[in-house]
């Protein structure tokens, strides 16, 4: 498809990538159902945008506008983590969305280095879903979201596979 519009937009602002002179971004596509209608959705994301595009009574719609910050991340189970990296502490949003676009099964962590020893151990807060928990119930309560790798540090569970082009 080329011209056009998703809910108002011109869809090759958001499907071409593009930049300024001596500034390139990527563009990054991903197909996959992301509301449970089982009807593949389209993810595009850049520096700059993060849409989801879906088909719906024979119209391009965009399902839900995910730009610019926090980081959002899709998730092999239909699901979303959002994280907002902060100068004292991190904050973690999790959510399905329902074939609307509205936010569902939410679920909200954090944590704070209270301390300020630059990193998170014992002595600092952990919330998970508007709870006081401790580092070790924090661990286990995140777990199905959230990993360590070999080197420490700690990644997201289920990510999906993205196709990049570049300009």
């Amino acid at each position: 498809m080329v011209g056009g519009t998703a809910g108002g937009i011109d869809i090759d602002f958001i499907t071409i990538p593009t930049g300024e002179p001596d500034c390139r971004y990527s563009t990054k596509y991903a197909i996959l159902d992301s509301n449970g209608d089982k009807i593949p959705d389209l993810h595009i994301k850049s520096v700059r945008y993060y849409y989801l595009l879906t088909y719906v009574d024979d119209e391009l719609r965009i399902l839900k506008n995910l730009s610019p910050n926090p980081q959002y991340y899709a998730l092999n189970n239909e699901a979303f983590i959002s994280i907002l990296y902060g100068p004292s502490g991190d904050e973690y949003h999790y959510f399905k969305l329902d074939i609307l676009g509205n936010e569902v099964g939410i679920v909200n962590f954090s944590k704070r280095d209270t301390n300020q020893n630059g990193f998170f151990d014992d002595a600092d807060e952990y919330s998970f879903n508007e709870q006081n928990v401790s580092k070790e119930e924090w661990d286990t309560l995140t777990e199905p979201y959230l990993y360590t790798d070999e080197e420490g540090r700690e990644c997201i569970k289920n990510k999906i596979e993205w196709t990049v082009f570049c300009e």
